[in-house]
């Protein structure tokens, strides 16, 4: 596409980018702290709950995700979803009130269903919506695709994990030092907040029209269209390691580590601070990866790094001093600087995932291809989650660890293929059947090519 310099229109796309940004740090920022809360507050069905939700997250968005965002386009499946997300965040809340038995447990497990089909086409929309902004941006400041995927990305990752790390970490206060009622209300802070946010949503532009026309070969296309890309475009199956390893980590962390570490360290409270690390790390990453993009314009030191800090975060258990009691095993070693040495690994990894990655996927993939490159991003990431929910618990802790130390290290040589291979251009002037190209609209509805 041609460059259109038009300062008025480049500060209005990321203002209007910003605003989504915000919106949906808000509201994913509650979601997130609950998903980590979740194993302590609801032991007995907790994991389980992550396993519904990440598997529903996954089916999702590898069956409907293209399909919803298609039908109501990217503005309203951003409000919409998160809308989903407030009626998850309800449940959660009914729960706490409710108290513990198998009325609380059905309503668990439905918010966790309800919130994962959210996520299946929420994030696909998302994933759009910053392609097409980057786009937009890229043509009307003037700039490279390449550069404005790396602004935008950076930008969206600081502000969502700025908010995640202030509600992890004041979820934490709130139950050290809030009393018996502060799960309570906890949780009815979430679903205000998460209310707040999804009205902000509807403030956002829309700037791109998507067909609104629903037959049963456009659903059977959409709902094809990322398997059709990981068939036709190699970089696509090469970024999946990637996506799988922070599935594997975050669970390994969130169900393992949490669980069975932290809480024997500290009080269960304190996962809170600790989730909070995870994310203000991350943040620090994000903002400081931007830069660093802006300044060398190279992003591979960033994905390598990424995913060594994973295998780091849970290879070290294979060195900790451990001992079993009970048939349980513990680590006497581990006291908080370790702790926080686990999770500001799991920060590094997640702070690349949320910027550095997606902006590569943004770089690989154009057009419509887009959505269909994120949605199997979603549905391999989440579905690698939602199985290491499920299988996790029933493995030793040795096996988890090679899991992901192994899928990270896989990670780090498919990311070099795939870069070698688009570098190459040898498949992007291949047809692609997953859709047909369109350029983005101009303001008065025309398009530029």
């Amino acid at each position: 596409m041609s460059s259109i310099v038009d300062d008025e229109r480049a500060s209005q796309t990321l203002r209007s980018f910003l605003i989504m940004s915000v919106c949906f740090a808000m509201n994913l920022g509650c979601v997130t702290t609950v998903i980590a809360y979740a194993s302590s507050d609801f032991r007995d069905i907790g994991n389980y709950s992550n396993g519904t939700l990440f598997g529903a997250y996954c089916l999702c968005a590898l069956f409907f995700g293209n399909v919803v965002v298609t039908y109501l386009g990217y503005k309203k499946a951003l409000t919409v979803g998160m809308i989903q997300y407030c009626i998850y965040l309800c449940m959660y809340m009914v729960a706490t009130f409710i108290g513990p038995g198998t009325v609380t447990k059905g309503i668990v497990l439905l918010g966790a269903a309800v919130g994962g089909t959210a996520s299946g086409y929420l994030w696909t929309a998302q994933g759009a919506y910053f392609g097409q902004s980057a786009e937009r941006y890229a043509r009307f400041s003037g700039i490279t695709k390449e550069a404005a995927t790396g602004k935008l990305s950076s930008y969206f990752a600081t502000i969502f994990l700025l908010f995640e790390v202030c509600l992890k970490v004041g979820a934490a206060a709130l139950q050290l030092f809030g009393g018996d009622s502060a799960v309570k209300v906890m949780y009815v802070g979430f679903f205000g907040i998460g209310c707040l946010s999804a009205y902000g949503m509807t403030r956002i532009d829309d700037i791109a029209s998507e067909t609104k026309e629903i037959s049963c070969d456009m659903v059977q296309h959409k709902a094809s269209a990322a398997f059709r890309l990981l068939l036709t475009r190699p970089e696509m199956g090469l970024l999946v390691p990637f996506q799988v390893t922070f599935g594997f980590a975050s669970s390994f962390i969130n169900s393992y580590v949490s669980g069975n570490v932290t809480g024997k360290v500290l009080d269960s409270g304190s996962i809170g601070f600790f989730a909070g690390t995870i994310a203000g790390v991350a943040c620090l990453i994000s903002f400081l990866g931007g830069l660093w993009i802006k300044k060398t314009g190279t992003k591979w030191p960033m994905m390598l790094l990424g995913l060594c800090s994973f295998a780091g975060m849970a290879g070290g258990f294979l060195f900790y001093e451990s001992q079993e009691v009970g048939g349980v095993v513990t680590y006497p070693g581990i006291g908080v600087g370790t702790l926080f040495m686990i999770y500001s690994l799991m920060g590094i990894g997640r702070g690349v995932f949320e910027s550095t990655n997606k902006a590569v996927i943004a770089d690989f993939f154009s057009g419509s291809e887009q959505m269909a490159a994120f949605a199997n991003g979603i549905w391999t990431g989440g579905g690698s989650s939602a199985l290491a929910y499920f299988v996790f618990p029933g493995m030793g802790v040795s096996e988890q660890v090679w899991t992901v130390v192994i899928t990270a290290f896989l990670g780090i040589v498919c990311y070099f293929l795939a870069a070698a291979i688009n570098a190459s251009g040898r498949f992007k002037n291949i047809q692609s059947d997953v859709d047909d190209y369109q350029a983005l609209p101009d303001d008065n509805g025309s398009s530029s090519a």
